[in-house]
């Protein structure tokens, strides 16, 4: 006797995404032997794999062996070729060829295997529709938690790519895996999610089924008047469809209530509808379950005889169903071993084929060798005539090439003496531009600095000066002050270009000199109501430097920390040492740099987007100096810098 097990009906997973191969209908031989024919004449390997891969999915309704053969020998052409893609839609039909014979363990390793190379190629929907697959395969041998986490991976996918039927579907068959675990309340609430999606989707035959499965979890929950309203509204849905076979699954459902409630007359009513529905399409697992109940019903009615036929007939359908298990299971075990023997076979005839071709191919090879031989000693022939004939020829190219080579060699030699010359001139016209250049600059200095005393001397001496005459005079002085300074910087290029600057190297307190330029900048600062804040405390910061050069390196980065500050900010000036390094930072609350201006800095003659804050002068001389100078004396200068967020200017030096 088979034992007996809980024949409730429950819709069986959602194959939300079919394994292609299961997904496809009966086609007509007139496609396979179109496809047989383009077989014989394809242009490549890729071809071919493509075309037997179509034939192993249409032939397997036909002939399950045939559709082996196509796809064994689809892989290997593919793995041949290194094919992947040919590869993976493959596999996936090994995996249903498998799942089709009930062989579990074979599919679920050849779904991985497909899976994998799917996930090589980043195929995203092949992806979904495989970890459907395997969730399907897991669920089928109660393996709920490893479905689970496969159907969330291919949901997660249809969210992304926003594939709403088959999302609807997944959810759904979450909600059985929950339903097999026991978690009822989650089964509820995916089963749910699903119906939501698939009455806007319009899938009314599935939303039926959906009622149905709401219905058998509210019942594990005991709430029966729930089950029993969800169950009642999947069969009018289904009833309304005319889909007179998938009544007799809720029947059998709504009639284990009706028992478990102690509604026994309407439960009998409800069986022996159902049982006409299964017997008529031959529904055996449902009407297993309907005899059950039907039994119960008739024992609560005190129908003992009527209850005894009943689980008589349940009894008897019961073995036949086990009977036809049995030899479904012959027949799969035998068509198992018949596919796997058919495998060998094709196996044992591509090696004997491989064998014949490398017979072949080796005659050929001697064929071509010998043809290679002959070919290769007229071609010998042929180049030894060539180049004799072509010698003579060859030689006096070569006797006329080596005149002309003589002759540019000669006006190379007269190009470059004028090339020397000319550099020659060049120097000496630059020095004296130079030379120029300083006596312009000397003799403008001594009239500016005499406009300058005059101005003074005007504004000291005359006390009368109008509100116009006292501005025209503060004009005189700042512009001839701004032309003196120009000047100066002029200079300082020159020297620096020339490279005549003339350091005076001596070791100096750094902190002494920065606090000597601080105090010839404060009053600067103060007509723009700017403080500078000074943190320089606690070392020796004694260095090897000029210190006229590095006071002017120091009074340059104040000055401009003071030009592009806004008025009443702060200015920070620091000084710090390490071990080997002394550092000195300016830092101001300006514009900043944007990254363009940074790359211009320390350039001579580059003017920045940034201007002064009240309208001083800038020539774009003074980093430029300011970087000779520093580098000239082995330090160095940086900026760091943020637009919107001012500035900090970094001068080191190493420790004497």
């Amino acid at each position: 006797m088979v034992k007996d097990i809980d024949m409730k009906v429950v819709i069986r997973p959602i194959l939300a995404v079919p394994v292609i191969l299961l997904a496809l209908h009966t086609v007509g031989n007139c496609q396979v032997d179109s496809l047989r024919q383009a077989l014989t004449s394809a242009g490549n390997n890729t071809e071919r794999v493509e075309i037997l891969y179509q034939l192993a999915r249409l032939s397997w309704h036909s002939d399950l062996t045939k559709t082996y053969e196509y796809a064994i020998s689809a892989i290997k052409l593919s793995e041949e070729i290194e094919y992947k893609e040919g590869t993976a839609k493959v596999t996936n039909v090994l995996g249903a060829i498998k799942q089709i014979q009930g062989d579990n363990e074979g599919a679920l390793k050849e779904y991985l295997l497909s899976l994998q190379l799917f996930e090589q190629l980043g195929d995203s929907l092949n992806i979904a529709k495989l970890n459907n697959n395997i969730g399907l395969i897991y669920h089928g041998i109660r393996r709920y938690r490893e479905s689970i986490l496969h159907y969330n991976k291919s949901m997660a996918i249809y969210e992304r790519l926003n594939n709403e039927p088959n999302k609807a579907n997944t959810i759904s068959n979450i909600g059985l895996s929950y339903l097999g675990l026991g978690e009822n309340e989650e089964a509820v609430n995916q089963f749910s999610k699903s119906l939501a999606l698939q009455l806007r989707l319009g899938n009314v035959l599935v939303a039926a089924k959906l009622y149905s499965n709401l219905g058998r979890a509210h019942q594990n929950l005991q709430n029966y008047q729930v089950a029993m309203a969800y169950h009642q509204r999947g069969y009018n849905l289904i009833d309304s469809l005319g889909s007179t076979q998938d009544l007799a699954e809720v029947q059998a459902n709504m009639a284990g209530i009706m028992n478990i409630t102690g509604n026994y007359r309407e439960a009998l009513r409800m069986t022996n509808a159902g049982i006409n529905v299964a017997r008529e399409f031959g529904l055996k697992p449902v009407w297993l379950a309907l005899l059950q109940e039907q039994a119960i019903a008739q024992e609560g009615l005190e129908m003992y005889k009527e209850a005894l036929q009943a689980r008589n007939e349940y009894i008897a359908l019961r073995d036949s169903v086990y009977n036809e298990e049995i030899n479904r299971r012959v027949v799969e075990q035998q068509s198992k071993y018949e596919l796997e023997a058919k495998g060998k076979e094709i196996e044992i005839l591509n090696k004997d084929k491989a064998l014949q071709e490398a017979a072949l191919g080796r005659e050929r090879n001697k064929n071509y060798l010998l043809l290679s031989l002959v070919i290769f000693a007229g071609v010998l022939l042929l180049v030894a005539v060539y180049f004799q004939v072509n010698k003579t020829r060859t030689n006096k190219v070569l006797a006329a090439q080596n005149n002309e080579i003589k002759n540019q060699q000669t006006q190379l030699e007269k190009a470059l003496a004028q090339l020397k010359q000319s550099n020659a001139d060049l120097n000496h016209l630059n020095e004296e531009k130079d030379y120029l250049m300083k006596i312009v600059a000397h003799d403008l200095k001594s009239p500016l600095h005499q406009i300058q005393g005059l101005a003074d001397l005007l504004k000291l001496e005359v006390k009368d000066l109008t509100e116009d005459q006292a501005e025209i005079l503060q004009k005189i002085t700042g512009s001839s002050g701004r032309l003196v300074e120009l000047i100066d910087k002029i200079l300082d290029v020159s020297a620096v270009e020339a490279k005549s600057i003339n350091l005076a190297l001596q070791t100096c307190k750094l902190d002494e000199l920065l606090l000597k330029a601080v105090g010839d900048f404060e009053k600067q600062a103060e007509r723009k109501e700017i403080s500078i804040r000074t943190k320089v405390t606690g070392a020796t910061f004694s260095s090897l430097v000029d210190p006229n050069y590095t006071i002017q390196v120091y009074e340059n980065l104040i000055s401009n920390a003071i030009k592009f500050s806004p008025p009443n900010q702060e200015i920070v000036v620091s000084m710090e040492e390490d071990d080997e390094k002394i550092k000195t930072e300016v830092i101001d609350n300006g514009p900043g740099l944007n990254e363009e201006d940074q790359q211009k800095l320390f350039t001579k003659g580059q003017k920045l987007s940034a201007r002064p804050t009240g309208g001083e002068s800038s020539t774009g001389l003074g980093l430029s100096i300011v970087k000779k100078y520093v580098e000239a004396m082995k330090g160095k200068v940086w900026c760091e810098s943020k637009f919107g967020q001012g500035a900090k200017f970094v001068v080191e030096f190493d420790k004497a």
